[in-house]
């Protein structure tokens, strides 16, 4: 087996540590583990370019260590490309490879991957593009557009100016016209969020997935809050008690089709912490078991024994 590890100097974790030291211990636990071994450290556009050369390369597995975005990004090279992903969780929050129950200590999540086995993993996609986390429109990523005017240059910072976007946005939470259109019927309303999620979140915790392979999308819709509801509804999520929350309604399909008959030129959207234009139709399907990603034995013997998820 080959592993090409790839690692973002420019993510949360890896900014306030020694990238090369890390590419060490990548190299000799997997080393011992009888993988041939090679990588780089890098960031920027330079991360993209040696995504691609690695996807495209002989490596079976491609480590990647960085934040949601970037390892969504190598989500999508690893599906189209046939290679298994193996997720060093190294940004901010790291929420895909909390599902996939990744520890997020880093010397302990190289030990863990290194042991681990491949196991399947769903993918989605909105209007084609792949994304293993969540789709949002409303609070989440109008948060994440003011967050990106503060500069921030670690973790800590981001957080910082996280919270700074978050009280401008409380006195005014965003309204979006929406129609939701699932196996069940179709519906008008006017929504303050709403997240599309790879694989139902769980409970107790942020949200994420603690089933990757359940085949089916989450669908969470919160409607025009006032600013005590949209502060419940923040420290619900933060707390990981959402799910108790009145102003959320919840549901699984398959696929979703939305509309925004009222978007404007500026309406943005969010997908795996990265923003874009808001088109006006999306269609968002599930993808079940398409990407195969590196998973410790605890979640990989977990899925074989709760029928979480086949190994490929």
């Amino acid at each position: 087996m080959k592993l090409a590890a790839i690692l973002n100097s420019g993510s949360g974790t890896l900014k306030t540590l020694e990238p090369g030291e890390i590419l060490e211990l990548i190299e000799t636990q997997f080393s011992q583990a009888g993988y041939g071994v090679t990588g780089c450290v890098t960031s920027g556009d330079h991360f993209q370019k040696k995504l691609d050369e690695a996807v495209k390369s002989d490596a079976d597995v491609v480590l990647v260590g960085g934040g949601d975005g970037s390892i969504s990004s190598a989500a999508a090279q690893c599906w189209e490309n046939g290679k298994t992903l193996a997720v060093l969780p190294a940004g901010t929050m790291n929420l895909f490879a909390r599902g996939l129950r990744i520890p997020l200590d880093l010397n302990e999540a190289i030990q863990a991957l290194a042991g681990g086995r491949p196991i399947a993993c769903d993918v989605a996609t909105a209007n084609g593009r792949p994304f293993i986390h969540q789709y949002s429109i409303g609070m989440h990523p109008q948060l994440v557009e003011e967050r990106n005017q503060y500069n921030f240059d670690s973790r800590l910072t981001k957080i910082f100016a996280s919270f700074r976007a978050f009280t401008s946005q409380v006195a005014n939470p965003p309204t979006v016209r929406t129609i939701i259109k699932t196996i069940r019927g179709e519906r008008d309303e006017l929504l303050s969020n709403l997240s599309v999620s790879n694989n139902p979140y769980g409970d107790g915790h942020l949200p994420y997935f603690d089933d990757p392979n359940s085949g089916k999308l989450g669908i969470y819709t919160a409607g025009v809050l006032d600013v005590a509801s949209y502060l419940s509804l923040a420290a619900d999520l933060a707390a990981g008690s959402w799910r108790s929350n009145s102003d959320i309604h919840e549901e699984t399909a398959n696929k979703v089709e939305l509309e925004f008959p009222e978007v404007a030129d500026s309406g943005v959207a969010l997908i795996d912490g990265e923003l874009l234009d808001l088109a006006s139709r999306v269609t968002i399907e599930s993808h079940p078991g398409a990407l195969t990603v590196l998973a410790p034995q605890e979640t990989a013997g977990l899925c074989v024994d709760g029928g979480l998820l086949a190994s490929r």
